[in-house]
């Protein structure tokens, strides 16, 4: 049974530029995949082929449980999290009785289900930013940018060190995106310019980067908390609910429970909500969840889904499928 991302002429043309602007989804109301080859009677689309021989289509249950993606980031994406399974199901709730329209710029919550998902690298250089560094980390990192900028931007920056240092986190953090220090950022910006040494250059880089894309971001300074991570092919990440994450840059595969609802806080010109934000997120510090491939293929801890690298003939591409 053959699968097309769209029926008509337009919603093929969507699927080119949905490829091409890196994603591919599977079966989500908001990107529906039809089946080309329907017969009358037959189920048109992969949810209704789901919903109505759940056997035939899942093996068990009736909703396909993941979303797949081809994510290129040519550029930044969003700082964001994920709410859990509990949370999804209390935001879609109370924005139903809300009455916020489910294609409103401003909705949160799209759908009942939480999101976590795993990035598999398809090429050297995966960047990404996943979940708060060790606070003595930062504190060092902060203090090493500080010591590279004049006086007034490193009064600013010690100020910044000196909140994380004495009240943790989860404050500093909703101060930084609370208040929108646009002068703490300049700083951030001005002493990464400076840094000429290999101390801490991927984190002074990264902040320039940033700003290059959206100057002046709130965004920048939490950025400076978090775990900065590049990945090599084939390597791979896991984010849980609640985890703060941006992909920053490169071309990899990602595969997530079958939700579309994402929370930003910065990093974007899409929709910021700020206290649902931080409602939703894990402030603890965290080591990087780096998932170890079994052979060929992921365990993606998204309930019953995997993801596996299948090598083909030699006269064929090599590729990446979820099951």
């Amino acid at each position: 049974m053959g699968v097309h991302h769209g029926s008509s002429e337009a919603s093929r043309h969507r699927a080119r530029r949905v490829i091409a602007g890196g994603a591919l989804d599977g079966a989500h109301p908001d990107s529906t995949t039809y089946i080309l080859d329907s017969h009358a009677g037959q189920p048109a689309t992969l949810n209704e082929w789901s919903a109505t021989q759940p056997e035939a289509a899942l093996g068990e249950g009736t909703r396909l449980p993941f979303l797949f993606k081809i994510l290129a980031a040519v550029k930044p994406l969003s700082l964001q999290a994920h709410p859990s399974l509990e949370r999804a199901r209390e935001g879609y709730a109370e924005e139903n009785r809300r009455g916020v329209p489910r294609e409103a710029p401003d909705r949160n919550y799209k759908d009942e289900w939480h999101k976590p998902e795993l990035i598999v690298a398809l090429a050297d250089g995966f960047q990404a930013l996943c979940g708060f560094r060790a606070i003595d980390q930062s504190l060092k990192l902060l203090q090493h940018l500080a010591a590279l900028a004049d006086a007034r931007p490193s009064i600013l920056i010690e100020g910044f060190r000196d909140q994380l240092e004495n009240v943790g986190i989860e404050v500093t953090v909703r101060d930084v995106l609370t208040r929108q220090p646009a002068a703490l950022v300049r700083a951030l910006v001005v002493a990464s310019r400076s840094n000429d040494s290999q101390v801490w250059a991927a984190e002074a880089q990264l902040l320039l980067n940033l700003d290059k894309y959206y100057p002046g971001d709130q965004g920048i300074a939490i950025a400076a908390l978090l775990n900065f991570v590049t990945l090599r092919k084939n390597e791979a990440l896991f984010l849980p609910a609640g985890n703060i994450l941006a992909y920053v840059a490169g071309l990899g595969v990602e595969i997530m429970a079958a939700s579309d609802n994402v929370v930003r806080g910065g990093l974007t010109s899409k929709n910021i909500d700020v206290p649902e934000l931080l409602r939703v997120l894990d402030f603890r510090p965290t080591r990087v969840l780096y998932v170890e491939p079994v052979t060929r293929a992921v365990e993606t801890r998204i309930g019953n889904v995997d993801i596996m690298r299948i090598t083909l003939r030699s006269d064929r591409p090599s590729g990446c499928v979820a099951a």
